[in-house]
């Protein structure tokens, strides 16, 4: 069955396609805790894909980014938080050192971290905008479709977001000034 498994291209790419759906609604939302739960239910599922691809670095930074990702929802904004999941982060690619390559999604959840800790939701967003590039590079190397699809689309869908709620929004508020 695990033979099965780690020899299917076909289903380790659709396990990986499915953490895509859920990445394409991050930041189509506008409340932090929301985008959290959504990054988190694409991060299982992109955990599985990494696992299935044997990218040793990428599961242990998935497995992580969950546990961070569920800390920020429920814990109280104290600076020692982020500091230990960069740490973690740090120790992790360590760990599963496989060569230069593990260094950048070592650095990618570096700047989710500094992403998602923050309060307000257009510095999410400003922030987010570290990691997809890192990510990218690391999914050609690995040969993740769904990785390289899923950073482009993140990286577009946050600059939507970007134009909507950030530059839209204060458009609006000086249309309304004037």
């Amino acid at each position: 069955m695990i033979e099965f498994l780690i020899n299917n291209q076909y289903l380790i790419q659709a396990i990986g396609f499915i953490g895509l759906v859920f990445s394409l609604l991050i930041f189509q939302v506008n409340k932090r805790k929301k985008m959290l739960n959504l990054y988190i239910c694409s991060t299982c599922f992109y955990m599985v894909h990494y696992l299935l691809l044997g990218a040793h670095t990428a599961v242990a930074m998935n497995i992580i980014g969950i546990a961070r990702n569920y800390a920020f929802t429920k814990s109280k904004r104290v600076i020692a938080l982020p500091i230990f999941f960069i740490l973690l982060f740090v120790v992790g690619g360590f760990v599963t050192w496989n060569g230069p390559l593990s260094l950048l999604p070592v650095l990618g959840m570096t700047g989710g971290t500094l992403a998602y800790w923050q309060k307000d939701e257009k510095m999410i967003r400003r922030f987010a905008l570290i990691s997809p590039p890192l990510w990218f590079i690391y999914n050609v190397m690995l040969g993740s479709y769904p990785g390289m699809i899923a950073e482009v689309v993140m990286l577009v869908s946050n600059m939507v977001g970007i134009y909507r709620f950030d530059i839209l929004k204060q458009t609006s508020n000086l249309d309304n000034i004037i």
